[in-house]
């Protein structure tokens, strides 16, 4: 970042998020739709050309945090405001902008993450001015759920930005809808009335936001496993993929047509590379044991059990990484052990597949960003 400012500096240890419970409502207790409002804004460097994004709202508020809460919060605000502004210094005011809505990842010190969205805009005046950004910061993965969010935002702002912490407030205050499931907000907006806003949280989400057609016109496929395999290891090497996974891969990914809209090729694309997961680590369910109220996974045991011996290298590595370890913390809690007690072998490993499916969505977007 080119106002100086170290985004590294975010490395927070902190307790997970209330486990998520469902009731028969639909909806979850104990988790907020967001963490944090912020509002962020474009000011004059001091003695400096160009200009530095700094907070110029926050809801909630600060205040009424612990000291200890409020010092790890600032480190997550630190980092979540300069990627509402990435482009560091290289701002102008201007006339006409085109509202923009991205996301980002902050990643804990303990592989826990919260989700960023950021909704860019100008906002009303006369004369060139700089952008505004509103971000809110989540625990919950859902692209398309915080777009329509925003969307209300950004229309109450063209109003007033009073009128956008009253709707905010409602928000944090309704029921997360569990994936599938709809939550209705009141929201007032003046010469208009009360409005109902119905908010659906989407039963599948992992390839919201996600094309693959930029990827594949910019690499060839051979690069394009390059850039999955150093991702997925962590680490850059020149060979990370077993062969016949490799060989698997490419030939999946040579079915694709030229003409594929992008709902299949994303399709195509991401059951290809999770084939790779499923294939080395699905057998992953069978090697756990009970102990209180969580399981243990069994990592000896799984190692022994990888079906080819070809993958054995490419697991023993992968099961090292940041990812996996998250994946199997989230696998240990008891929630899960009564949820996956219940099911068939053949049904557990679909929904296996499903829950690495999530985390591919993650990945895509890093593939993105090389």
């Amino acid at each position: 970042f080119e106002n100086g400012a170290d985004v590294e500096d975010y490395n927070v240890t902190r307790a997970r998020s209330n486990t998520e419970v469902l009731n028969h409502s639909g909806l979850y207790k104990g988790q907020l739709f967001f963490d944090y409002l912020l509002v962020v804004s474009l000011r004059k460097r001091r003695n400096k050309e160009g200009y530095e994004p700094h907070i110029t709202y926050q809801f909630p508020k600060r205040e009424v945090m612990g000291r200890l809460q409020r010092e790890e919060e600032e480190k997550c605000m630190k980092a979540a405001h300069l990627f509402c502004f990435p482009e560091g210094i290289n701002w102008a005011p201007l006339t006409e902008y085109k509202s923009e809505t991205f996301s980002f990842v902050l990643t804990e010190l303990d592989g826990s993450r919260r989700n960023g969205y950021c909704r860019r805009l100008l906002p009303d005046g006369r004369g060139a001015r700089v952008p505004e950004a509103y971000c809110i910061i989540s625990r919950v993965a859902c692209f398309g759920l915080f777009s329509k969010i925003f969307d209300e935002v950004e229309k109450r702002r063209q109003i007033s930005k009073a009128m956008i912490y009253p709707f905010m407030q409602s928000l944090r205050e309704a029921p997360l809808p569990s994936p599938g499931n709809t939550v209705t907000v009141s929201s007032f907006i003046p010469d208009a009335g009360t409005e109902i806003i119905s908010l659906t949280r989407p039963a599948e989400s992992w390839l919201e936001h996600v094309d693959f057609h930029t990827l594949f016109r910019c690499l060839s496929d051979e690069e394009v496993l390059m850039v999955f395999a150093a991702t997925v290891m962590e680490r850059h090497e020149e060979c990370l993929l077993p062969a016949t996974l490799k060989e698997e891969l490419l030939s999946r990914l040579s079915t694709r047509t030229r003409h594929a809209s992008t709902e299949e090729l994303n399709r195509l694309v991401s059951e290809a590379f999770l084939s790779v997961f499923v294939r080395s680590v699905g057998h992953f369910s069978t090697h756990f044991k009970r102990s209180g109220n969580s399981r243990q996974f069994q990592k000896k045991s799984f190692l022994k059990a990888v079906e080819h011996k070809s993958h054995l290298s490419f697991v023993k590595l992968f099961i090292q990484t940041q990812m996996f370890d998250l994946f199997i913390q989230e696998e240990e809690t008891e929630v899960h052990f009564r949820l996956y007690s219940r099911m068939q072998k053949k049904k557990f490993q679909h929904t296996s597949a499903i829950k690495i499916k999530k985390t591919h969505k993650c990945l895509s977007r890093v593939i993105f960003a090389y």
